[in-house]
């Protein structure tokens, strides 16, 4: 707390496979040193969170539907209705 985030954009070109796949999340890793098993992921669809979960990082669900959320159930325990949900500790 108190630290500022690295700031680092990972978009699915810089990668060999898109979401679902870790891909995206491991080359964060690697460009921040930070381990995806210390990461969050926030995402409004069940790839962002089934990504995370590939990855071994939190998947948080943001579903903007009760189908998006039914789906993403499957790879992650953490939904919530909104990111004012959201508390960092």
């Amino acid at each position: 707390v108190g630290e500022t985030a690295p700031e680092i954009v990972v978009v699915p070109d810089m990668v060999a496979k898109g979401k679902p796949a870790p891909d995206m999340l491991n080359m964060v890793s690697q460009l921040s040193g930070i381990p995806t098993s210390e990461m969050a992921m926030v995402g409004d669809s069940y790839v962002d969170v089934k990504m995370a979960q590939a990855a071994g990082a939190l998947g948080i669900g943001v579903p903007e539907t009760e189908e998006m959320r039914a789906h993403m159930r499957e790879f992650t325990s953490a939904i919530v209705n909104s990111l004012d949900d959201i508390e960092i500790l």
